[in-house]
């Protein structure tokens, strides 16, 4: 902190010799600044939706993977499982558990970035 910025904590030399400490308080014109600038419930409502149609955008495009992409995705991201216990639990290799998550993401970001604009 700077002395300048709010909250900052001064050290003080009285006439007597000694030292103080001193916490500089901000104004009140510095905090009802704040309170006109944070967010409104609009605001909060309009991320609300746009959650909402992201959360919607990608269910959609989960749907639409293969099963195999869609169940080593599962296991890799969502249970965050290393590719060797992919393959053990997909009953395949572990190089085509890792070709399975890496296209079922490159699905799924092509699909975002298509729903996006």
């Amino acid at each position: 902190m700077t002395a300048g910025s709010p909250g900052f904590t001064e050290l003080r030399e009285t006439s007597s010799g000694s030292t103080t400490v001193g916490m500089r308080s901000r104004s009140l014109r510095d905090a009802s600044s704040e309170c006109r600038s944070a967010p409104t419930r609009v605001e909060y409502d309009e991320v609300d939706d746009r959650v909402s149609a992201l959360r919607d955008d990608l269910g959609a495009a989960l749907d639409k993977l293969p099963a195999g992409q869609r169940a080593a995705l599962e296991v890799r991201v969502v249970q965050d499982l290393p590719y060797q216990e992919v393959a053990a639990r997909l009953d395949t290799s572990e190089l085509t558990a890792r070709m399975r998550v890496s296209r079922a993401l490159r699905a799924l970001s092509a699909h975002m970035k298509g729903a996006s604009t």
